[in-house]
Parts: structure tokens; C-alpha cells; sequence
């Protein structure tokens, strides 16, 4: 087995009570949870510098943030996971892109888009 490689240490992730386990038993929740997670690893995401909430506590939906572009006050961009009005669902306009990448080539077909 292999400890260092993104899914291990999404799996290792994944097993942390503090971080996870309000959702266990909700199937649906924790693949998104580990889908990102892995994304998360497999970019060196302790490297970035600006953390956008991933691997926290929150539901995916509050993984992201608001940027300032320039020193423009009025020019603002979300980056991160979005999810639908409802909060239930990654939102299929804007959950596929971080930084202009689409996450589709990333993850397997078996994730739901």
C-alpha cells in the first residue's frame, strides 16, 4: 500500500471523527467529501495560499471564498465548491472550475456531475 499517494490521504482524512463525522451514514455526502478531498491533496492544497475552507468541518458548499482581483474593491471572485440554491447539490455551472481547471479529467465517471 501506498500512504503517500492523494486517495490515502483523502481515505486518512476521511476516518477523522472531528472532521467527518457528522456526516457518516450519509453515502452521497462523504463520496462529494472524499471527491474533493482527494482533488484537495492531488493539488498540494496545504500549499495554497489562500485554504478556501477545504478539508474543514463545513458542508462542502462553505469550501470557498471571495477575492479581490487588483485594487479594485468592485472587481470580486468566488473561488472553490458551489453548490445549488438548495445547498444540496455541487452546482454543474461553477463546481467543475478552480482556477479555470475543469475537475472532470480529474475524477473518476463515477462521481455524479
Amino acid at each position: 500500500m501506498i500512504y503517500n499517494t492523494p486517495q490515502f490521504l483523502a481515505l486518512h482524512w476521511m476516518d477523522d471523527p472531528s472532521a467527518n463525522g457528522i456526516y457518516q451514514g450519509k453515502t452521497a455526502t462523504m463520496v462529494t467529501r472524499y471527491a474533493l478531498a482527494v482533488f484537495h491533496y492531488a493539488l498540494e492544497g496545504k500549499d495554497w495560499i489562500h485554504q478556501m475552507n477545504f478539508l474543514s468541518a463545513d458542508d462542502v458548499c462553505r469550501w470557498n471564498s471571495n477575492f479581490r482581483t487588483g485594487d479594485s474593491t468592485t472587481s470580486i471572485v468566488v473561488l472553490g465548491v458551489f453548490c445549488d440554491s438548495a445547498g444540496g447539490q455541487l452546482d454543474g455551472k461553477h463546481a467543475h472550475n478552480l482556477y479555470g481547471m475543469d475537475l472532470r479529467k480529474l475524477l473518476p465517471d463515477v462521481v455524479p456531475w
